[in-house]
C-alpha cells in the first residue's frame, strides 16, 4: 500500500465492510478514534516517505514497503486457501486487478514518491489528493454511472483551483529541496503527483467493477501490493545485484519498514473505523492528512511556506470535505491508495 495514500475506497467494495451501523455512542466513539489513528498513521507514513524520497533508492523503498503487506497478509490467505476456501476473484477479474496493481505501483506509487523528492510533502500531497478526488468523481461518473451533484461539481472546481495554486508554489519548493530552481522539473513533478492521483482513482474504479462480494478486502490488498513485489524485485536484482540491502543503512531500512507497517495498520484502522462511524465523518477526519502533511513539510523538512501554498491547501481541504459529505448511503474509505 501507499501513503495516502492510500490508496482509497477499497473497504466499501467487499464483504468485510458492510454499511456502517452506529450501534451505540461507545461504538461510534471507537470508530472516530480509529479514523483519527488512521489519519495520524498515514501522516507518519507520508513523513517517512518524504525523508526516504531524498535519501534512498525510491524503487527499493516501494519494493520493501509493499513487501511488508505481502508478508503480513500472505500467510493468512495461504492458511484459508489450505483449508479449501476460494478467495481470489475469478478469471478475467483477477487479471484486470493484477494489471491495475501493476499500474498502481509503477504509475502511482513510484510517481508519487518521485514527486515527494522533488517538490516536497507540502505541495505534492495536496496535489495528489485533490487530483485523486476529481478523477474519482469523473471516472465514477463515466464508468460506474455515479451521480455527480452540484456540491460535487463545486468541490471539483475548488480542487482544480487548488491544484493550479499549488503549481505556482512548486518551483520554490523544488529549489528549497535542492533539486534546482527549474520550473520545468517542478512542473514535471507536479504532473507526476497528478498522475498518481489519477492512477489511484482508476484503481478504485477497477475494484468497484471487478471485486465481488465473495472477495475479502485482504485479498485485494495482497494482490495490489504483491504486484509491487514481483515487478520491482527482479528489476532491483538486475540493477543492484542479489544483495539488495548491502549498502542500505539500518536506520534507513528501519524507516522503510516503519512506513510499511504503519501503512498496513492504518489501513486496518480505517477499515474497522468505517464499520462503526459514518463515511462522511471518516472522510472529514482523513482530510487532516493534508493539513499535517503541509505542516510537517514546512516545519520539519524546511519546505517554503507561501501564499500560494496556504491557499492551495485550504482549497484542497474545502473540496475534500465537500466531496466527503456527499457520501451518505454507503461507507467509502478516504482516498488512500494501496
Amino acid at each position: 500500500m501507499n501513503d495516502l495514500s492510500t490508496p482509497s475506497d477499497l473497504a466499501s467494495q467487499t464483504p468485510d465492510h458492510p454499511p456502517a451501523a452506529i450501534q451505540s455512542p461507545r461504538t461510534a466513539l471507537a470508530g472516530v478514534l480509529l479514523c483519527v489513528l488512521a489519519a495520524l498513521g498515514y501522516s507518519t507514513v507520508n513523513a517517512c516517505l518524504r525523508k526516504l524520497a531524498v535519501d534512498c533508492d525510491q524503487t527499493l523503498v516501494i519494493f520493501i514497503k509493499e513487501t511488508v503487506a505481502v508478508v503480513a497478509v500472505g500467510p493468512w490467505l495461504a492458511w484459508h486457501a489450505w483449508h479449501g476456501r476460494r478467495l481470489l476473484p475469478r478469471g478475467g477479474a483477477l487479471l484486470v486487478l493484477a494489471l491495475a496493481g501493476l499500474i498502481t505501483q509503477l504509475g502511482g506509487n513510484l510517481a508519487n514518491l518521485w514527486a515527494l523528492g522533488v517538490i516536497g510533502l507540502a505541495v505534492a500531497l495536496p496535489v495528489m489528493s485533490g487530483t485523486n478526488l476529481v478523477a474519482t468523481a469523473v471516472l465514477g461518473r463515466i464508468f460506474l454511472g455515479e451521480r455527480v451533484s452540484r456540491q460535487t461539481l463545486l468541490a471539483i472546481g475548488l480542487l482544480f483551483v487548488s491544484i493550479a495554486l499549488l503549481c505556482l508554489a512548486a518551483p520554490r519548493a523544488s529549489q528549497a529541496i535542492g533539486t534546482g530552481p527549474s520550473w520545468v522539473l517542478a512542473t514535471l513533478a507536479t504532473g507526476a503527483a497528478c498522475m498518481a492521483g489519477v492512477v489511484y482513482a482508476g484503481l478504485v474504479v477497477v475494484i468497484r467493477r471487478n471485486v465481488t462480494a465473495d472477495t475479502p478486502t485482504t485479498v485485494v490488498v495482497f494482490l495490489i501490493t504483491a504486484m509491487g513485489t514481483v515487478s520491482l524485485g527482479p528489476w532491483l536484482a538486475v540493477r543492484r545485484g542479489p544483495d539488495l540491502l548491502a549498502n542500505v543503512p539500518l536506520s534507513t531500512l528501519g524507516l522503510i519498514l516503519l512506513a510499511g507497517v504503519l501503512n498496513l495498520l492504518s489501513f486496518l484502522a480505517i477499515t474497522k473505523g468505517l464499520q462503526w462511524t459514518a463515511a462522511a465523518r471518516a472522510n472529514t477526519i482523513m482530510t487532516t492528512q493534508v493539513v499535517l502533511g503541509a505542516a510537517v513539510g514546512v516545519t520539519v523538512f524546511g519546505e517554503p511556506a507561501s501564499l500560494w501554498l496556504l491557499l492551495g491547501v485550504c482549497l484542497t481541504i474545502a473540496g475534500m470535505i465537500l466531496i466527503g459529505r456527499e457520501v451518505k448511503a454507503e461507507p467509502e474509505t478516504p482516498e488512500t491508495p494501496i
